[in-house]
């Protein structure tokens, strides 16, 4: 799990120096991530956890459609999620899902207070899920936030 952790941390890296400078997330950038997690995933854990991962990565991207089609996320920062959700348990998603919107959050009430709600101003989410990976990664398989049981 430790190559897996790896290949994600070294991927938000880049996604963020990439959104920073130019604020879009290169496809080639997103795909050679998946050629390498997909494998690593089908080497290091069960077919059944590689399976969930698919499933929590297409409803990420089936969950934060709205928000691109609003105008609040870019179809790059989606992506990423989505790459970066193969990697992960669905509680490790979870947990990148919400640090990152959490640390998005802050980031946008900080750049807010600096540029005094210019609405010109944009806020690059890439950072964010950089950061939100983190936590996510150490509390792979422990929530951050627990769901009721249905």
């Amino acid at each position: 799990m430790l190559c897996i952790s790896v290949l994600l941390i070294l991927l938000a890296a880049l996604a963020a120096v990439f959104d920073l400078r130019t604020s879009k997330i290169p496809n080639t950038l997103l795909l050679w991530g998946l050629l390498l997690i997909f494998p690593a995933r089908l080497l290091f854990d069960a077919p059944e956890a590689l399976l969930s991962a698919l499933t929590g990565s297409v409803l990420v991207m089936l969950c934060l459609f709205p928000f691109f089609c609003a105008g609040a996320l870019g179809a790059g920062d989606i992506k990423l999620l989505a790459v970066l959700g193969l990697g992960l348990t669905p509680d490790g998603l979870l947990n990148l899902l919400f640090a990152s919107f959490l640390i998005g959050a802050a980031g946008g009430l900080l750049l807010m207070a600096v540029n005094r709600g210019e609405r010109q101003s944009r806020l690059h989410f890439a950072p964010a899920i950089c950061l939100g990976l983190l936590p996510a990664i150490c509390l792979n398989s422990q929530p951050l936030i627990r769901l009721p049981d249905f």
